[in-house]
């Protein structure tokens, strides 16, 4: 795994579980064209972009966005971010 998708893997499982966060990290990667294992700094937007989606779905904006924030310090939540809790 890549020192970038170990970093929001690591963000990602205290939340998730360790199943569920590699699933979803994986899911990401695949659907931003990369893997965990070859994903750079510059698949971060992409990948984070298709976590976000799911953890909207799955813990609602705020929880989602403080994520985000972890995974991603001092950037915009990427996506919509209408709606929600």
């Amino acid at each position: 795994m890549s020192p970038e998708a170990q970093r929001i893997y690591e963000v990602l499982e205290p939340e998730l579980g360790p199943h569920t966060a590699a699933q979803a990290l994986s899911v990401s990667c695949k659907k931003a064209g990369t893997t965990p294992e070859s994903m750079g700094s510059r698949d971060l937007d992409a990948v984070t972009e298709h976590i976000a989606r799911m953890c909207r779905t799955l813990l609602g904006r705020r929880r989602s966005a403080a994520l985000v924030e972890r995974m991603m310090p001092g950037r915009p939540m990427p996506g919509p971010t209408q709606g929600g809790d």
